[in-house]
């Protein structure tokens, strides 16, 4: 019988103070964004002619994609061999999410969670780069369609839009490309990888000190060969890439609830989502916290046709919907976790 041992579960020291940290920082973000909609919007007009049921499919629909999310983490832990729990799946999903909003503290922060959630640190990695690759890959797909239905089924012209589209698809078409060769290569990929990282560890001084560059090697070969492990379990990929397609489309549809709950007809919410694609891949252009000015800029553009002299309105409540309302559920996560971070829990040695 397996001796049983108690321990306390507490991350990491650099994510124990920066857990709390995003929740401060969330709930001033949160201040200013109320402080906006007061001076800009009348709020008692837009909730006297807003259709509350559209409006809960919107707000019910971020959760729903973060929880898919969640079950892709512990799904491809347990397949994978890992001693995962759900519940840390959770937490390193919504808290996650949160602070890919504040910044470049998203991606450590979640794949830290992740090894708190039981993955080994090796195959967290693994399985990080495996789902950002399907990430890649889902929103190449669905940008296409979307480009593809406007132009050819809608007989919408874009203008500049479709180049400048082309030109980020073809750029997402590069990383697609690269990680499926990593995969299927990782001997290859991680003896390329070994000697770019030792003509950077001769070129910048950084890297020289405390064994950066040895270190930097040492994971992206381990990297590399998780990757080629995972890819051959097939049915994980399979339900990987069905779990992004599904979580992406969820999100995705949030401006097509806004435009029934706003009360407004003529367009289907299939094309309205679709739009949301190309809003989304135009919106990462612009690399700051929560892909501010970007998704706003790429919204107008592309939605006024639809929205019109509600443009405004269901811009502010999408970004509240899908900036500010993830935010509140990471925050609350991150007081839950940190209150579970006092209780001792059993595990089999």
């Amino acid at each position: 019988m397996a001796e049983q041992k108690t321990r306390r579960s507490k991350p990491g020291g650099w994510r124990r103070w920066l857990t709390p940290l995003g929740a401060v920082i969330a709930a001033g973000v949160l201040v200013w964004l109320a402080g906006y909609v007061r001076k800009s919007i009348d709020i008692q007009a837009v909730l006297a002619n807003i259709h509350l049921v559209w409006l809960w499919c919107g707000l019910l629909a971020v959760p729903v994609a973060e929880t898919v999310d969640a079950l892709v983490f512990y799904s491809m832990g347990r397949r994978s061999g890992q001693n995962v729990r759900l519940s840390r799946c959770f937490a390193a999903t919504f808290i996650g999410e949160l602070y890919y909003r504040l910044g470049a503290a998203g991606a450590p922060v979640q794949l830290g969670l992740m090894v708190d959630a039981g993955f080994e640190p090796v195959a967290a990695g693994g399985v990080y780069t495996w789902k950002s690759l399907a990430n890649a890959v889902v929103y190449t797909l669905l940008a296409l369609a979307a480009l593809g239905c406007k132009i050819g089924l809608y007989g919408e012209r874009l203008g500049w839009v479709t180049g400048v589209t082309a030109l980020v698809l073809a750029g997402y078409g590069v990383v697609c490309a690269l990680g499926f060769w990593a995969a299927a290569r990782p001997e290859k990929a991680a003896c390329v990888l070994q000697r770019l990282l030792d003509f950077l560890t001769q070129k910048v001084r950084w890297l020289r000190r405390k064994n950066r560059g040895e270190r930097a090697k040492e994971k992206g070969t381990e990297y590399c060969v998780a990757l080629g492990r995972a890819r051959e379990n097939q049915e994980l990929l399979w339900r990987l890439f069905l779990g992004m397609f599904v979580e992406l489309l969820i999100l995705f549809s949030v401006p097509g609830y806004l435009y029934f709950a706003l009360g407004l007809q003529g367009v289907s919410f299939f094309r309205v989502t679709l739009t949301t694609c190309l809003v989304m891949l135009l919106a990462r252009l612009v690399a700051l916290p929560g892909n501010a000015v970007g998704a706003e800029g790429a919204f107008y553009l592309l939605m006024f046709p639809y929205f019109q002299g509600d443009t405004t309105v269901a811009l502010v409540l999408w970004r509240l919907l899908t900036f500010a309302w993830p935010m509140v559920l990471g925050a609350g996560a991150s007081l839950l976790a940190a209150v579970r971070q006092q209780r001792p829990f059993s595990i089999s040695s």
